[in-house]
């Protein structure tokens, strides 16, 4: 019979396709792999892993087996999950790393729930812009909720929310005197850009290529630079219904750069065994 660590040695290497990358992410020595791969085969009675190419490449019976050996761990991490926090004693403290994006009032409420229910319990709170993975990978959060979604085994996803972004400018900007803006009309005016608090490099979205751009580190100063008339911007709708309704804010109106859904994700360390804190957070969020 296999056991767990092969089905994590061999779904680590196809998704990082190699051994040394895969070695690298899970911190297991190349020979290990190997060897957890072979005993997996043996017990498969077929190869997995096409030796004659120089990748990880999984060969046909390979990628049938993928799929099965991906769900296989998923739940058995779960039910290890649960028995852990059946017998868990209540954590001391949980940290927890949330999207600038996510409604402050909602956040608000998740939170008192979780101070009703564990009022001991420390409970750190990073808001963060693009950074959910990040702090997931370097442990100092146990839950982020993140507008990158992390697609590996590695961690556990689910939908958290959808939040809708707006492209908005000050009413008495000069863009409101415009109908139908295009992209080269809009490069004139800075587009203030909210960007990443952490330390990796990360994929912007909805930026305008070759604008001007004043960077900020914070969502209300972005806000108020976009309120005073310093430049166009998206902004989350919950954040601005109220300017919204009383002109102090435009919907932009250009078609290449339309309101848009982004979707948060709630995310955790796949193989970390939660408490009963942690499991209720997982569960508001």
């Amino acid at each position: 019979m296999f056991n767990l660590e092969e089905l994590e040695s061999f779904i680590s290497i196809v998704e990082s396709g190699s051994y040394r990358a895969a070695s690298q992410k899970i911190n297991k020595s190349q020979p290990v792999l190997t060897y957890h791969i072979k005993q997996l085969e043996g017990y498969l009675g077929f190869e997995l892993f096409d030796r004659s190419q120089y990748r990880a490449t999984l060969t046909g019976k390979g990628k049938l087996f993928f799929p099965k050996a991906y769900s296989l761990l998923e739940h058995a991490l779960d039910l290890e999950s649960f028995r852990h926090v059946s017998q868990q004693k209540i954590e001391t403290q949980v940290g927890i790393s949330v999207s600038s994006l996510y409604p402050p009032a909602k956040l608000s409420e998740r939170l008192k729930h979780v101070q009703t229910m564990f009022p001991q319990t420390l409970i750190l709170v990073s808001v963060d812009t693009l950074a959910g993975v990040e702090k997931i990978e370097s442990g100092s959060v146990d839950i982020a909720i993140s507008e990158i979604v992390a697609d590996s085994i590695q961690f556990q996803s689910k939908m958290s929310m959808d939040v809708m972004m707006v492209p908005v400018h000050a009413t008495d900007h000069p863009l409101t005197q415009q109908e139908n803006i295009s992209e080269k009309a809009l490069l004139q005016y800075p587009q203030i850009v909210l960007k990443s608090s952490g330390k990796q490099s990360v994929k912007d979205q909805g930026i305008l290529q070759l604008a001007k751009q004043w960077i900020v580190s914070d969502m209300s100063m972005k806000k108020q630079l976009i309120v005073d008339g310093f430049g166009w911007g998206y902004l989350p709708r919950h954040l601005i219904e109220e300017e919204l309704d009383t002109d102090k804010l435009s919907v932009l109106d250009c078609d290449a750069m339309p309101s848009r859904p982004v979707c948060l994700h709630s995310l955790r360390k796949q193989a970390s065994l939660m408490g009963p804190v942690e499991a209720a957070i997982w569960e508001l969020f």
